[in-house]
């Protein structure tokens, strides 16, 4: 699928391949330390063999992964989804957009894209992990009407998908995971 970026860009966004895992690696080095921590929520230096593998093997409908390319075919960002195995409506999302191309709404389309997919998939809602002391983050998903419930050291935080895929466009939910993309929240352990 091909979409305009609001500075008037077009990428494309569309399902992970085994073929990207050269992308994936590119785009991790290009991203930054902080970046990556707040997507990891811990310091990684590279991806693992074992990793990759995860990343690029996905079935499509429980483990689904967008990539979102410039017209030069750059991977700039990774959108994905893992169902949850006790809770088939739920699924924990994450993001992650390569530094140079944050905050230009790749993130945003990403975003929808994956809740579009997941709605047709049966999920109606995401959950995000987010530090305590995040607080832009935690307030955000509140406004937005996440439920939080602390685990571990961190907040789970879930949020209800719309069950029309065209609202999730103006929906608080789409400016709060927007900050996923500018590296402010984590979604998940995986990339």
């Amino acid at each position: 699928m091909q979409t305009q970026l609001p500075d008037g860009e077009t990428i494309t966004i569309r399902p992970i391949d085994p073929a990207d895992r050269s992308q994936l690696v590119s785009g991790f080095e290009a991203t930054s330390e902080q970046s990556r921590f707040f997507r990891f929520m811990r310091g990684v230096d590279r991806l693992t063999e074992t990793e990759l593998d995860y990343l690029v093997n996905v079935d499509g409908r429980d483990h689904v992964a967008l990539v979102a390319a410039l017209e030069t075919g750059q991977g700039v960002g990774v959108a994905r989804y893992v169902r949850d195995p006790f809770d088939a409506t739920v699924a924990e999302a994450a993001l992650i957009v390569v530094d140079a191309h944050q905050g230009r709404g790749v993130g945003t389309k990403l975003l929808q894209a994956l809740a579009d997919t997941a709605l047709e998939n049966g999920i109606e809602a995401f959950t995000a992990y987010v530090l305590p002391d995040n607080r832009a983050v935690v307030d955000a998903m509140t406004r937005a009407g996440a439920n939080t419930e602390p685990e571990d050291s961190l907040l789970r935080m879930t949020i209800r998908l719309p069950i029309d895929a065209s609202l999730f466009a103006d929906s608080t939910l789409r400016a709060a995971l927007r900050q996923a993309a500018a590296g402010a929240l984590s979604l998940n352990d995986q990339f």
